[in-house]
């Protein structure tokens, strides 16, 4: 059996924050809606985007979610690669736990095509040993994919985590029946994370230190 780290992508292994937040805050103005401030940001953003968008405003009158979702997406596409970075600690981190025997698999709910391009304009693609993504941008969950993988590997389920930025990795992990951890520099505050039953981290070195003292 092997030893699996499942990370998720955005605001884990990308720093997409600030795009999203800006992306987010331009759909509100163009809608004649209240802007949010980061840490609202963080507060509201969920799982499924629908319920985010709710929170953060939307009503769906005179245009509906999935118009707003293909705004999103495609401006997104348009300015990732220029407006978001990843994390510095990403490369030392996969080589510590490769040291310890995981292989490494990101696991996003962004879609496949667009996240395999992101991966090969950071130089990053060849870190992973696989890649799972989703095939529609109404980003509903990942949920299904990760548990339909770690179904058909050789996982070790007991020594396995789903490393991520939200409460809804850690609903992955469960899922699937691994360990979750939670980064807290991302896409949701400390405040929310903590309504799940995880470990918090601050980054993604923490967590490899983490891991060797608990393994």
């Amino acid at each position: 059996m092997n030893k699996y780290i499942f990370l998720d992508f955005n605001g884990t292994v990308l720093d997409d924050i600030k795009l999203c937040l800006n992306l987010l805050n331009e759909m509100l103005y163009d809608k004649e809606k209240k802007t949010v401030t980061l840490e609202e940001y963080k507060n509201i953003f969920d799982f499924p985007i629908i319920n985010y968008y709710i929170a953060a405003g939307f009503t769906f009158k005179g245009y509906t979610f999935e118009e707003l979702a293909d705004v999103f997406v495609a401006d997104y596409a348009r300015r990732s690669l220029t407006e978001t970075f990843v994390f510095s600690d990403l490369e030392e981190f996969v080589k510590l736990v490769r040291e310890m025997g995981y292989k490494v698999v990101i696991c996003s709910a962004s879609l496949k095509p667009m996240l395999l391009d992101q991966l090969r304009h950071a130089g990053i693609l060849e870190l992973f040993d696989d890649v799972i993504g989703l095939d529609n941008h109404f980003a509903a969950s990942k949920l299904e994919l990760a548990k339909e993988y770690v179904a058909n590997r050789d996982v070790d389920l007991v020594n396995s985590y789903f490393i991520g930025d939200t409460t809804h990795d850690a609903e992955v992990a469960y899922a699937c029946g691994i360990k979750p951890i939670l980064v807290e520099r991302g896409h949701q505050s400390r405040r929310v994370l903590s309504r799940m039953n995880s470990v918090i981290l601050g980054s993604l070195l923490e967590t490899a230190n983490y891991l060797k003292n608990n393994n």
